[in-house]
């Protein structure tokens, strides 16, 4: 019934276990094993602690220090369309000039971030939180719309280096299109996973949600252009806003707020359009009042635009050797803060579901020939030269 062993079989592989056994033990008392397996330890400690690093945005061009505060804007006229119940409301971040208090660099992204932190990176700013505005105004205002998916602190470098020089600029959240909004509450909104699903795999559907999302923001910015501004230049920043001085400049979806908006609101006096898509069903609107335009183009999505830009009124036009989103802050992180497009369906969808934050995608960052540093120097020159010429410096009579 059982197999009767062989003792001398049995010998030898206990023989051969031992043997086995005492050379593991010699090679694991090896003093070159053990050298390889302390520069091992040492080298991963050394690279999480590169990982886990501090990143600090450009400082500011101008000769203000820069201040920022934030306002959460409700319409209890207008019901919220991506809900069943509540009204609109939405959330805008202030930058502006300020007198130098001594402050050093500040978390990014307030309110919007824990801690100005991506995982364990830890990013700054240079804008003060709730500091007084300096009184040495009346300062042009400015509107800024980030792009589909942006948040409204996703172009604080600019935003920033604009305050430095005199301006005031409200960039605006528009929930349900930016990819994550923290209301003064505590309160957070982000898009819908089943309406993100449907744009990206639906044309038809992704030109409708398009065209009611420009609507919606539209009505944001008249909303606080008319009632909520003129509000805040008494209540929070001492009257130091030239209310006849009012630009709006928008990236990708923004650019195409901003022109719908720009061209029709009498209140904006120029407008700036940073790479916004033009196709067959995305069409440029009418400058019918003239207004000084300049458009900002990448290298990416030129040829459904072809030479449209040229034959609307007033219009500047200066391209880029640069991907589409090389005018965002992530242009400038990248690539040291995580990649989270390059996660799973699964890990995205968990992102969004936990409300971890404003989501980060290093797509279309590329900046070409120019250094990071270099490139956000010039972007924000050319931005700031358009303004000095067509908003700070007209003639209103």
């Amino acid at each position: 019934m059982f197999q009767k062993l062989n003792p001398r079989a049995s010998l030898r592989v206990t023989e051969k276990y031992r043997y086995r056994h005492c050379e593991e033990r010699k090679r694991d008392g090896n003093p070159e094993k053990m050298k390889q397996v302390c520069i091992t330890i040492i080298l991963t400690f050394f690279s999480y602690c590169l990982y886990a690093q501090e990143i600090v945005l450009p400082v500011p061009s101008g000769p203000y220090c820069v201040g920022t505060k934030s306002f959460e804007i409700n319409d209890p006229t207008r019901p919220e369309k991506n809900t069943w119940w509540g009204a609109r409301k939405f959330m805008v971040q202030a930058y502006y000039p300020i007198v130098n208090t001594g402050s050093k660099n500040t978390p990014y992204m307030p309110e919007t971030l824990e801690d100005g932190k991506i995982e364990n990176i830890t990013l700054y700013a240079h804008a003060e939180l709730n500091a007084p505005i300096a009184t040495k105004g009346p300062y042009p205002v400015i509107i800024m719309q980030p792009g589909l998916g942006g948040v409204r602190q996703a172009h604080t470098i600019l935003c920033e280096d604009l305050a430095s020089h005199g301006y005031v600029v409200f960039s605006l959240d528009h929930p349900y299109v930016a990819s994550f909004v923290r209301f003064k509450d505590g309160s957070i909104i982000t898009p819908h996973l089943f309406t993100m699903w449907r744009v990206n795999n639906n044309r038809d559907y992704r030109y409708a949600w398009f065209e009611t999302a420009v609507q919606t923001s539209c009505q944001d910015i008249d909303l606080f252009l008319e009632k909520k501004l003129p509000q805040l230049n008494k209540s929070a920043f001492q009257s130091q806003l030239d209310l006849s001085k009012v630009g709006l400049m928008g990236h990708s979806f923004g650019g195409n707020v901003s022109l719908r908006e720009g061209f029709k609101n009498p209140t904006i006096k120029a407008i700036i359009d940073v790479d916004s898509k033009l196709t067959e069903r995305i069409t440029l609107p009418e400058n019918l009042r003239n207004k000084s335009v300049l458009f900002i183009r990448s290298n990416e999505y030129q040829d459904d635009v072809g030479d449209r830009l040229k034959y609307v009124l007033n219009a500047h036009i200066i391209s880029f050797d640069v991907k589409h989103s090389a005018f965002e802050d992530v242009a400038y992180l990248a690539p040291t803060v995580p990649d989270q497009g390059n996660q799973s369906l699964l890990a995205k969808a968990w992102h969004f579901l936990a409300h971890k934050g404003p989501f980060i995608d290093h797509v279309g960052t590329g900046l070409g020939h120019y250094k990071k540093e270099e490139w956000f120097k010039i972007y924000t020159k050319t931005v700031k030269e358009f303004w000095d010429n067509h908003l700070l410096h007209i003639n209103l009579r």
